[in-house]
């Protein structure tokens, strides 16, 4: 089964928070209310449609088309994969507890957990020991990373949830990642052009 570029990057946070608070439970729904809150919950959830920003095309990667029985390189064709647009997903993290004092230690740790450097998330040795956000990879068939912002924390005790021995807190946050799609195309040369600011134009030809 296919899985869109938001749920992807939802699934990547989630496996993230799995990872970092392996005693607490997250989930991308609200804890049940027919059922016993969770000692420790945490939910992950997608808020309103995805924002979506156009970007000219590029060439992300390319890989050979593959036809016949033994399968062969196609002479002419090649499978392209192109970065076609930014996408930016709004999203909404609530910690959940019977207790004050475990949600506090729960949004305490978040606060660690959502500021980690590249060298944690994506093992690069010599990369930042933290950040203002996170990166992290991508997976469910799409290449790349997810950049995920977030907000700091509010508390949403009501007397009602006290007197529930329900306490939670949310953060809002964005996860922004790169739409890829993949196009069987005829086979592409790529000049590099050197430009006056000192970088280098990518041009796509066919052969």
């Amino acid at each position: 089964m296919s899985v869109s570029i938001e749920q992807a990057c939802c699934n990547a946070l989630k496996r993230w928070l799995t990872t970092k608070l392996p005693d607490v439970t997250v989930s991308e729904d609200w804890p049940n209310p027919d059922k016993p809150l969770p000692p420790k919950a945490l939910t992950i959830l997608r808020i309103g449609a995805r924002e979506e920003v156009h970007i000219d095309p590029q060439l992300v990667d390319s890989e050979p088309y593959m036809v016949g029985t033994p399968p062969a390189e196609h002479p002419v064709l090649r499978t392209y994969r192109w970065a076609v647009k930014e996408i930016r997903q709004p999203v909404q993290l609530d910690v959940w507890s019977k207790y004050k004092l475990v949600r506090d230690d729960i949004d305490a740790r978040l606060d660690e957990v959502l500021h980690a450097g590249p060298a944690q998330t994506l093992g690069l040795a010599f990369a930042d020991d933290f950040r203002d956000n996170i990166i992290l990879p991508l997976a469910d068939g799409h290449p790349g990373t997810v950049d995920c912002q977030f907000d700091g924390t509010e508390i949403l005790d009501t007397p009602g949830d006290v007197q529930r021995d329900e306490f939670r807190s949310m953060r809002m946050g964005v996860l922004t990642a790169i739409l890829t799609i993949k196009r069987q195309q005829p086979r592409m040369k790529v000049i590099k052009l050197p430009i006056t600011n000192g970088s280098v134009l990518d041009v796509y030809q066919n052969p």
